[in-house]
């Protein structure tokens, strides 16, 4: 009986843990669509036949449209780079550099481990971005605006985003927490400051959860991206077969990403459960720590939770229970 009373009370906080991590599995579920290069899908309302003709002969007047197209779409990878380089760039100002140095003080305003813990790995992916952005710049000023050897030059760096959302769940319930009124009353000195970074003309309106989330919505982006390029390029193109290595690699990373996140949902609840169902005293999790590219793999895998109905001769019993491997 106490034993199921345990498990019936913890299931409010298991479900708060599943609904943060399973709203960050929807938002990448919608947003990879991860179907082979060869067979991928846009909603552009040009003509099927049109658009799929990449190995037959396209008229004078269809290669014109296809290359305007192609240049439009190419612009916009830059701009959306641009952007996307810039919206890291004010984290950093505005967070990650101001609360590192302020760690050091002895009342600051959030400690050093918490500070790993909400920001990770940004400043690397900083960096990676930053150099993507060059290259891509470069390459859209050349003859034939070739931007597929960027992609292939950099989406090997792509790990870094693996790294990152797997520790987005983590510093999500971290952030909600310090955000959170009810907090211990040391919190009170970064509601303090996110009120006033969020009100920077800088922000431009976004809070520190809308900035930590930029990075996991890039990689489907530049997917999305690299598929109407494709589209676009004729088959006698030189930059067509390394867009399509590109694509093809950005796939691969994409769905290393989305195993990622399944991955530490796994982990999140099979941590729940050590902690509020069994007290600590049952060790599911080998690795407690902070996520990083080397955590260790969970000792078992979640598979269900519910109501298991035993049936006997005499009677019909029901209770709730939880099964993991």
């Amino acid at each position: 009986m106490e034993l199921k009373q345990q498990a019936q009370a913890s299931s409010l906080s298991f479900e708060a843990k599943h609904s943060v991590v399973s709203a960050l599995l929807k938002q990448l579920s919608a947003s990879l669509s991860l179907s082979h290069p060869a067979g991928f899908r846009t909603s552009s309302s040009h003509n099927k036949r049109e658009e799929d003709r990449h190995g037959a002969e396209w008229t004078e007047e269809q290669k014109e449209k296809a290359q305007a197209r192609r240049a439009k779409i190419i612009a916009e990878v830059i701009e959306t780079e641009r952007s996307y380089v810039h919206q890291l760039s004010t984290l950093d100002e505005l967070y990650i550099t101001p609360l590192l140095r302020d760690a050091t003080k002895t009342e600051a305003i959030l400690p050093l481990k918490q500070c790993d813990v909400l920001f990770n790995n940004v400043r690397s992916i900083m960096s990676m971005n930053e150099g993507l952005l060059k290259s891509l710049e470069k390459g859209s000023e050349s003859e034939g605006q070739n931007i597929g050897q960027a992609f292939l030059d950099f989406v090997p760096f792509f790990q870094l985003y693996k790294t990152y959302i797997a520790n987005h769940v983590r510093a999500n319930e971290l952030l909600s927490e310090l955000l959170s009124p009810e907090s211990s009353s040391s919190s009170s000195k970064f509601r303090e400051y996110h009120t006033r970074c969020t009100q920077d003309p800088r922000a431009k309106g976004l809070n520190l959860t809308s900035l930590l989330i930029t990075p996991i919505q890039r990689v489907p982006r530049y997917k999305m991206l690299l598929e109407e390029v494709l589209k676009n390029t004729h088959h006698s193109h030189p930059d067509r077969s390394k867009l399509n290595q590109a694509l093809n690699s950005v796939c691969q990373a994409a769905l290393e990403i989305n195993e990622a996140v399944r991955s530490e949902e796994n982990r999140a609840l099979l941590q729940d459960m050590q902690d509020n169902l069994f007290n600590g005293k049952v060790k599911l999790v080998k690795n407690t720590g902070p996520a990083t590219q080397n955590a260790s793999t969970p000792e078992r895998m979640f598979m269900r939770r519910g109501v298991l109905t035993k049936v006997c001769f005499s009677y019909v019993s029901s209770f709730f229970t939880h099964i993991w491997l």
